[in-house]
């Protein structure tokens, strides 16, 4: 790797967190903290836009699949050199769950310059932002040093806000669901398919996962009746894990 003669100290490095699950924004700006980094957020492609226009941030970690707005044409507005913008040319790092084998083609069409699937550890995270950046690779705590799962090195209190979080957060999906599901919106139910297999892979709750992936994929190839079937066992599935975690 090389390293920049002028590169920043960590605590001048701005990053700007673009994802629509808030859960996995918590995780993922957790641990850029950790390393020292300073973060902003953004829900959407469009609100990251807004604000590479206010603020010249040095990297942008860019979910793909995004409300409004998503990861790839943010993307290649933030590259359009006739924008608005202050840097067309930051670093954008793409965050995806997707699994097609094009994936990393398509984030490097849109002008993405690295890609990270989903679940991302936070050893990885750390590696990829700092080659990106040109700086050194900076030293997590030692809890998050453990690369085997995207939940590695989450303190009790920090796990508990999470948790917290997502039982705010049930409530709210499971109307989504059933709105899509009465309404045939198959994109709809594969959007909460793909949020949710994020979620449930920093909760470590491989049965929530492997159903949300499978609502995904039922999604992917636009077939409503089966994702209609899945979306009510995804429903069952959450409320039983809202009741064991909030025993």
């Amino acid at each position: 790797m090389t390293i920049s003669s002028d590169a920043k100290d960590l605590t001048e490095t701005f990053i700007l967190v673009a994802d629509d699950d808030p859960i996995a924004q918590m995780v993922t700006t957790n641990i850029l903290e950790s390393a020292g980094y300073r973060t902003d957020s953004a829900k959407d492609g469009r609100e990251a836009v807004e604000a590479l226009e206010l603020k010249d941030y040095d990297l942008v970690l860019m979910d793909c699949l995004m409300p409004n707005m998503d990861g790839f044409e943010a993307t290649h507005i933030i590259r359009n050199s006739g924008s608005d913008l202050i840097n067309s040319k930051v670093p954008v790092i793409a965050l995806t769950g997707l699994e097609a084998k094009d994936e990393r083609t398509r984030c490097l069409n849109a002008g993405m310059d690295h890609l990270l699937s989903k679940p991302v550890t936070p050893d990885k995270l750390i590696t990829v932002v700092a080659q990106a950046l040109g700086q050194p690779k900076p030293v997590l705590p030692t809890a998050q040093q453990d690369d085997s799962d995207a939940g590695s090195g989450l303190d009790d209190d920090f796990l508990g806000s999470i948790i917290e979080k997502f039982l705010a957060e049930v409530p709210g999906v499971v109307d989504e669901l059933q709105q899509a599901v009465a309404s045939e919106d198959v994109i709809k139910l594969r959007n909460i398919g793909h949020r949710m297999r994020g979620i449930s892979n920093i909760l470590e709750v491989s049965s929530l996962s492997a159903r949300s992936r499978e609502l995904e994929q039922a999604g992917d190839s636009e077939n409503m009746e089966l994702a209609g079937e899945l979306a009510a066992k995804l429903i069952e599935d959450l409320r039983k894990l809202e009741a064991a975690l909030s025993a």
